[in-house]
């Protein structure tokens, strides 16, 4: 470091943002990703909050197996295991990245996880590329802090770009700003149709006459009161003078609010899911069964970054089973084996074990 420059390596340094949103723009004096649906927003998105509950639900279900540690089935010391990684889950999905700092007990064991917010996370890549640390900016009274990689769990989806960028995850949110924009408009405009437009009314027609705005009055109030509260339902009469008609939805106005549809397919399809799945069509149990199939196997494009990261930070032999998760009341599980036992593929025996190895069945009492 030049003496002439004590600040040398601080402007040789790469400090990366946490998220891999560009381009920024500022807004109220604050950096602000631009053409990118914020998460906060998002989740006020019915369909956007149904994918990425569903995910991160179907996620946080699962189980971690090969761990020697007890830090991934008891991650936090403040909030139960289930809650901890769907909240991780959701931050994965939402940016792009999950920031999860490690704290190991006095003996270098790994004891419990923090997740850190991903505005509170700056990652420093180092001037000649060969190392990452993470900046975190804790918005409590602890102070600064500089963590290696090897403190910080960086779940990443899809990393790309350049000039460090390529460390930084992409979330499937950054696709769907226009979708999102669209729906959002359509939405406002329906409501306003449904308030305004289309909403069913009656008409009363007063042939060869030119009311005042006085008389219409009257004519509607009188209407009104002899055909609302206990008069509901009862005979309408009306005299010659006047013909009564109904507004109707037009059938323009129906085909419009079903536009809906292309943009919740639109979402499913960022988030790599059916939208079959996710919006609950099929009625055939073979239908159902390839929907759930295909579902678990969409899953994989996030099981396997976590895993890979979880496997590199923590053991080697982490694995994320989705199996139980995806069949709560072992129905799948049983279907299996009964097609298996009655194939000869299994014997009586082994589809009793197999069973019983799932907690299904006491072997000890057959």
């Amino acid at each position: 470091m030049s003496l002439l420059n004590p600040f040398e390596r601080l402007t040789k340094r790469s400090l990366i943002p946490s998220t891999n949103f560009t381009p920024f723009v500022i807004s109220n004096g604050q950096i602000v990703p631009k053409n990118f649906v914020d998460a906060s927003t998002a989740l006020k998105n019915s369909d956007i909050f149904a994918v990425t509950n569903l995910i991160s639900s179907d996620l946080a279900s699962a189980t971690f197996t090969g761990c020697p540690f007890n830090i991934l089935n008891n991650p936090s010391e403040l909030i139960n295991s289930f809650s901890f990684w769907q909240s991780a889950y959701l931050q994965l999905l939402l940016t792009g990245n999950t920031y999860l700092a490690i704290y190991k007990d006095s003996k270098g064991v790994p004891n419990h996880l923090e997740q850190i917010p991903t505005s509170q996370v700056t990652v420093n890549l180092a001037d000649d590329s060969s190392a990452i640390s993470y900046q975190v900016n804790y918005q409590d009274d602890r102070d600064n802090v500089q963590l290696d990689a090897d403190e910080m769990i960086h779940i990443r989806l899809m990393p790309f770009g350049e000039n460090g960028k390529q460390f930084i995850g992409r979330s499937p949110l950054e696709s769907l700003a226009q979708m999102v924009a669209i729906q959002d408009q359509a939405n406002k405009l329906s409501l306003s149709t449904l308030q305004n437009a289309i909403n069913p009314s009656t008409t009363i027609t007063v042939p060869d006459a030119k009311l005042s705005r006085e008389a219409k009055d009257t004519i509607r109030d009188d209407f009104q009161a002899l055909n609302t509260g206990d008069n509901v339902g009862k005979a309408i009469v009306l005299d010659q003078s006047a013909k009564l008609s109904t507004q109707t939805i037009s059938a323009d106005v129906a085909k419009f609010l079903a536009t809906t549809t292309f943009t919740q397919t639109q979402i499913a399809k960022a988030f790599g899911i059916p939208d079959s799945y996710l919006n609950g069509q099929g009625d055939q149990q073979s239908s159902l069964e390839q929907i759930t199939t295909l579902y678990a196997n969409s899953l994989n494009k996030y099981i396997l970054p976590i895993q890979s990261e979880l496997q590199a930070k923590l053991f080697p032999t982490i694995k994320l089973d989705i199996t139980q998760a995806l069949d709560f009341d072992n129905s799948r599980y049983v279907s299996m084996i009964e097609s298996l036992a009655t194939s000869k593929v299994l014997t009586a025996q082994q589809a009793i074990n197999a069973l019983a190895d799932r907690g299904l069945l006491d072997a000890n009492k057959l």
